[in-house]
């Protein structure tokens, strides 16, 4: 049969396959991939089309407007084993089809797409920029569904859909969680094929649920799933993403609850705890993703602190006050950006702890945790009842024993199952924090029996690996896998004993050590060096000490205790802020220190502190720089002054402060500079003229380019002054210096909003002052108007002190929120007056009259809700995109983070700006740099090409924008920022 005959057939079979989707689907498309041929088919279809282009290679014959499906159906394979940029897609044609794929080939192949588009229905290309740009292959690869190159994407994006919560049970939430994920691609292929709504969503629900009805067919969606599963990392992703769909849909919620806790000192209850429950590893990452918590952290009322919510679904535990009273529902979100839904809110009310009277305790007395009745109580045990008092204050406690005959009836009584006798056999194991029948995996569970070498068997089957003597007993040894297991008496009336083992999550090993990880005297000196302790299990008042010794000068010691641990002690804590104080008035600077940490329970930390790398001296005479060893050839000096602040050439006479470094090309010469005043000591400050600068890293002599403008700012804020005066001056110039850097690469509406931030928001008190005194609730109708500055600054002080005595936890007050709380804050603004009145008066001044008010309840909620977010400085949201990366920025517990773990944070969330394919324009180290620049300059000097990575951030301000974000959100946390800028 000729061929342009056989074509015909071929092409009245796909056709009217095509015509049968079309009629099914109505509205959506089909897809030339969907030509229902299989693998010899295509292969007999790819022959005849040879021999036809053979006598038509420029498709030029109106004998292919009657067999033109077989052709698309091939070029459309093509498109979909299409690759990216850099594997051609014509060469692949004329290899396939043996035709020379000219101009005439390519115009005829899009003409006859466009016929099959009119009269098939066929998919057509989109309008994106690719798209445009390609116009000859976007029509096969439009009808490839989803191409290769796609695919690895694809699977990746469901995976990180999948674990930040969402799920294919709600489609428009998972798509536009996916086009977020596609915005931070180097290319932009993935995101445009998300144009096209209907068609992924449709791609995305079933491959997350096989097997499920839908309008594509089922023959491409399983082409589709098996080749995603031969690349190793796209079958790891979308088998993840398939196992979290899988668990989602079983009842998670029938966790077991967190249980309160009673610490115990000499059988008195000191504190109450929350423990969480001991959970399975699958089910604690699904309860995790589920709860869809800021930083998987969770905290309760009356803890300061979230606790990693891994570690509390594996028994970990906070701290949450004295036992007076036991709270309803006080487990919360971590941040108040927290996404919440009906899912994770059903998941939070399933784990809070529930009030209990009765508490178990454990082994050796140190505490008690929460039963009900219903549980099992082992005979031998002790228990505490918590009842009320008299004036229903002071709780109190009874102790209560299963061996006393009375005591055991009583808790019968109560509901608890106590055993009367005790078994034979018994089953030892490393126990989990409040529970009786689960153990840790990784470590054996020995069992015995009263009766020597009795034959035992784990799960009805399994023969011990080994046993050992101790005392009279044998213990057999058995090795169990995470699970439900049990342990029988085969041949003896012992009976069964079951038990679980779970597996743990990873735990940070107990160590202290620094960030940044190779520290100088000078990030000491500016409050940048900072000390993380972790642990595997939290610690409470833990005692520290710390011993700074330098050659030839006394050590200075400082000591504290560390609420809890694993902590960071950041460089403006109480302890690191005394060392600093004896750093600076010892003068300690340009000798070798050393740094000793202490933590009780903690192997010592040892770490040196050198003076910055290159350190010089300068001679006032001569005005030349050596450095301390004398190995080189003294240099000479830059100079700089608030009129020209670029270090450039000598100094001219005419400004009375200037800054003097080395003319050297080492960029550790920075650290070095110094700042001289003459004898005027005038208060004013030098207007600093911030030169006009090139859009690039090094400039020319007429205009400075980035990177000088970045050396500038450096030199002046690592420059030292022993004139008080002078530095404040020094500081006035590398703050404007800074800001001119800000506005290059954050742009002017940012610069605007940091300008004119209030960090009267520095903590949540604060911020609830701050917006309550913009409604009026704290001043105005009823209250006597304060004048004076310093009274204005006293009663903040007292309005803050009575706002924290009224509402200890703010998220607290908003989720039980009433008239009474309105009218108890009511009370605390006049309490807050009071104390300002008394203060008039013991001093003898002229006061004002005893005050009364009463203020809107639904205003002061306004304001507590406004105060819970403001913290956060949502002022900046619009100006960091994507959204994905402002939700990331925003969620991130900053107090916990060091350098490092910011970059991962950035990192983590990175979208360079033109998201072009191959390198990232802001990588790592580029990141680091702007990092560092913001929070320690001495460290960004390290590395020679600094000035160049800073520079590339002029490109991608929205990177900027993020890391700037960062920096703001970090050194409020530390309380560090310049007092310019906080008044």
């Amino acid at each position: 049969m000729p061929a342009f005959a056989s074509l015909k057939e071929e092409h009245r079979e796909i056709g009217d396959h095509i015509a049968e989707l079309s009629a099914y689907r109505g509205e959506f498309p089909v897809f030339m991939i969907e030509h229902g041929r299989n693998a010899e088919q295509l292969s007999n279809l790819r022959n005849l089309l040879r021999r036809q282009l053979e006598l038509d290679p420029g498709l030029s014959s109106p004998q292919w407007n009657w067999c033109y499906l077989p052709l698309l159906a091939a070029t459309a394979e093509v498109g979909y084993r299409y690759r990216g940029t850099g594997t051609d897609f014509w060469p692949v044609i004329e290899q396939d089809l043996h035709v020379a794929a000219g101009s005439g080939f390519r115009s005829g192949l899009v003409r006859l797409f466009e016929v099959a588009h009119r009269e098939n229905a066929i998919a057509r290309p989109g309008k994106s920029p690719w798209e445009l740009h390609f116009p000859l292959i976007a029509w096969p690869i439009a009808n490839a569904l989803v191409p290769l190159e796609l695919q690895p994407q694809l699977a990746r994006a469901l995976q990180q859909a999948l674990r930040a919560g969402f799920s294919g049970k709600d489609p428009d939430a998972l798509y536009r969680y996916l086009v977020q994920v596609a915005a931070g691609q180097a290319g932009r292929r993935f995101e445009n094929w998300l144009h096209e709504a209907d068609t992924a969503t449709e791609v995305t629900r079933r491959l997350l649920y096989p097997g499920s009805a839908g309008w594509l067919s089922d023959e491409i969606l399983a082409r589709i799933d098996h080749d995603l599963r031969k690349d190793a990392a796209s079958s790891i992703a979308i088998r993840e993403a398939r196992r979290i769909t899988e668990r989602r849909a079983k009842a998670v919620t029938d966790i077991p609850p967190a249980r309160f806790v009673l610490s115990l000192m000499e059988q008195t209850p000191t504190t109450v705890l929350i423990r969480g429950p001991v959970l399975s590893t699958e089910v604690r990452e699904e309860v995790t993703i589920l709860l869809r918590c800021a930083g998987d952290r969770i905290r309760a009322i009356g803890s300061d602190r979230a606790v990693d919510l891994h570690f509390f679904l594996f028994g970990g535990s906070m701290a949450i006050g004295a036992p007076t009273s036991l709270p309803q529902s006080p487990l919360r979100r971590e941040g108040t950006r927290a996404q919440e839904d009906d899912a994770s809110e059903r998941l939070l009310s399933a784990l809070q702890p529930k009030v209990a009277s009765y508490f178990l305790v454990g082994a050796g007395g140190v505490e008690a945790f929460a039963v009900f009745p219903g549980e099992r109580i082992p005979t031998g045990s002790q228990v505490i009842r918590w009842g009320a008092s008299v004036d229903d204050e002071t709780p109190e406690f009874h102790w209560l024993s299963t061996d006393d005959k009375a005591d055991a009836e009583l808790l019968r009584n109560a509901g608890f199952h106590v055993s009367s006798a005790r078994s034979g056999l018994r089953v030892l194991g490393l126990p989990l924090p409040g529970e009786i029948a689960k153990f840790a995996a990784g470590f054996g569970v020995m069992a015995s029996t009263e009766v020597p070498n009795a034959p035992l068997r784990l799960d009805a089957e399994r023969a011990p690996s080994k046993f050992d003597r101790f005392g009279e007993r044998t213990w057999w040894v058995f090795e169990p896998q995470p699970g439900e297991h049990s342990i029988e008496d085969i041949g003896g009336d012992a009976g069964t004993i079951e038990f679980e083992v779970v597996e743990a999550p990873e735990t940070e090993r107990a160590e202290i050590f620094v960030d940044p990880l190779s520290p100088t005297i000078a990030d000491l000196e500016s409050g940048n060096l900072s000390v993380r302790i972790t642990a595997p299990v939290a610690l409470e008042n833990v005692p520290v000490r710390m011993r700074l010794s330098a050659s030839g000068r006394p050590p200075v010691d400082a000591h504290g205790v560390l609420e809890r641990v694993p902590c960071l002690i950041r460089g403006s804590s109480g302890i690191l802020h005394e060392i600093r104080s004896h750093l600076i008035s010892e003068q300690v600077g340009l000798a070798t220190a050393r740094l000793r940490v202490e933590v009780d329970g903690f192997r010592a930390m040892l770490v040196d502190l050198p003076p910055p790398i290159n350190r010089r001296l300068f001679d006032p005479v001569t005005e030349l720089w050596s450095t301390e060893d004398g190995s080189s050839t003294p240099v000479g000096s830059l100079c700089a002054t608030a009129d020209s602040p670029l270090p450039r050439g000598q100094w001219n006479g005419m400004s009375d402060l200037r800054l003097v470094m080395p003319d050297a090309s080492d960029h550790e010469a920075l650290s070095s500079g110094l700042v001289l005043i003459g004898n005027r000591n005038s208060i004013a400050p030098e207007q600093c003229r911030v030169p006009p600068v090139i859009r690039e890293a090094s400039g020319s002599s007429e205009m400075p380019g980035i990177g000088d403008l970045a050396r500038a700012s450096v030199a002046w804020r690592l420059a030292s002054c022993s004139n008080a005066v002078g530095d404040w001056k020094r500081k006035l110039i590398a703050e404007e210096l800074d800001a001119a850097l800000i506005q290059i690469l954050c742009g002017d509406p940012w610069f605007e909003q940091e300008a004119k931030l209030d960090l009267s928001i520095l903590t949540s008190h604060g911020a609830l002052l701050n917006c309550a005194g913009r409604r009026w609730l704290t001043r105005g109708n009823e209250l006597p108007p304060i004048t004076n500055r310093s009274d204005q600054t006293r009663l903040n002080t007292f309005l803050l002190e009575r706002l924290r005595l009224e509402l200890p936890d703010l998220d607290q007050a908003i989720a039980e929120w009433s008239d009474e709380t309105a009218a108890d804050l009511d009370m605390a603004v006049i309490d807050a007056y009071d104390d300002l009145r008394r203060y008039h008066e013991d001093h003898g001044l002229e006061t004002f009259e005893e005050p009364d008010m009463s203020r809107l309840p639904h205003v002061w909620l306004s304001a507590l809700k406004e105060a819970s977010e403001i913290t956060t400085l949502p002022m900046f949201r619009s100006q960091i995109l994507p959204a994905r990366r402002w939700d990331t920025l925003v969620g991130a517990s900053y107090g916990d983070l060091t350098q490092d773990d910011l970059v991962d944070l950035l990192d983590s969330c990175h979208v360079d700006s033109f998201r072009r394919p191959g390198f990232r324009w802001m990588g790592r180290t580029e990141i680091r740099a702007l990092l560092q620049f913001w929070l320690s300059p001495a460290q960004v000097v390290a590395d020679e090409n600094w000035a160049d990575a800073l520079a590339r951030a002029v490109s991608d301000p929205q990177t900027a924008r993020a890391v700037r974000y960062v920096t703001l959100r970090w050194r409020l946390t530390a309380r560090d920022l310049p007092e310019t800028v906080m008044s």
